[in-house]
């Protein structure tokens, strides 16, 4: 682990790229945390399903969206330690497609929290 934040450091804009992206699913966690209380025991988070019981889920499925941030950028800063020396521009695009998807992220549950609330 230690070897890995050694490798992300070295390259500046990785380094933060991954840090905001942390920091955006640290705020969603946060979010959540703070609003989880309020929340109704069911919630429509699977919105691509069709209508009824089967688009809800318990409360505690928010976290879910949260937990498959956290590994996707755990994957992603691994695949950017393997491509950072060799293909720089790919490492780059892996940290701006990491940021993306964090924000993504924190938009859905945003929106899915405001929906509800």
């Amino acid at each position: 682990m230690n070897g890995l934040i050694k490798q992300l450091a070295h390259d500046q804009a990785i380094w933060w790229g991954t840090l905001f992206s942390i920091g955006i699913i640290v705020v969603s966690l946060v979010f959540l945390l703070v609003v989880y209380r309020s929340l109704p025991p069911l919630i429509p988070l699977y919105n691509q399903l069709p209508w009824g019981v089967d688009r809800l889920s318990p409360r505690i499925g928010l976290f879910l969206p949260t937990l498959l941030g956290l590994g996707i950028i755990i994957g992603n800063s691994t695949l950017i330690v393997f491509f950072a020396e060799r293909m720089q521009i790919t490492a780059r695009m892996l940290t701006l497609t990491t940021i993306l998807i964090s924000t993504l992220i924190l938009v859905f549950i945003f929106r899915t929290v405001l929906l509800i609330l």
